[in-house]
């Protein structure tokens, strides 16, 4: 018994070392957008917290083949799915904005395009897209604060397709980024 436990805990450590070596470097990718430098984000611990790398990204890929086919091969092509999603409280609503304000002028100014800003009362959404080489986007980047005065904050580095985004966000329930996948059918 005490040789199956052994042989358990050492293919468990091979298969997190492998894992560890296949990390991937995707903080100069164009794609990447670095938020964390706002001070409003800085040592704060997020409500969730979703962070999927390449291999894992290409794992998830291979249990969803037969599923969702499209979806299933835009994942293996992902480097990063991270969402956050921070709970703020409501004396903190005018800082939120101006942190909010100050990260879209960040975005436009290092070549993001803002495809949708959506303001209604009390919750608001803006989603940018990055182009990377020919005519592929290599980012998405997403900033939506719902009427419960959640934050949630989702960066998708890789190459993108906005009509699989959209059909991914619905399975996984991804705040705000259903509307990519109706934005460009409105544009078509």
């Amino acid at each position: 018994m005490k040789s199956i436990k052994m042989l358990f805990v050492l293919l468990f450590a091979i298969t997190l070392t492998t894992f560890a070596q296949q990390k991937e470097e995707y903080s100069t990718d164009p794609g990447y957008f670095d938020y964390s430098e706002y001070a409003q984000f800085k040592n704060v611990e997020p409500k969730t917290a979703i962070h999927l790398e390449g291999p894992m990204l290409r794992a998830i890929s291979k249990m969803g083949k037969g599923k969702g086919e499209k979806i299933s091969e835009m994942i293996a092509t992902l480097k990063l799915i991270k969402v956050n999603q921070f709970s703020v409280a409501a004396a903190d609503l005018d800082k939120t904005e101006n942190t909010i304000s100050s990260m879209d002028k960040k975005l436009q100014s290092e070549k993001w395009d803002r495809i949708i800003k959506s303001k209604e009362k009390k919750s608001f959404s803006s989603i940018y897209v990055k182009m990377g080489e020919g005519d592929n986007y290599a980012g998405l980047f997403a900033i939506v604060m719902d009427k419960h005065d959640d934050l949630t904050i989702v960066n998708i580095v890789g190459k993108i397709d906005l009509e699989t985004i959209g059909n991914l966000s619905e399975q996984m329930h991804l705040p705000g980024l259903g509307k990519a996948k109706a934005d460009k059918k409105e544009k078509e």
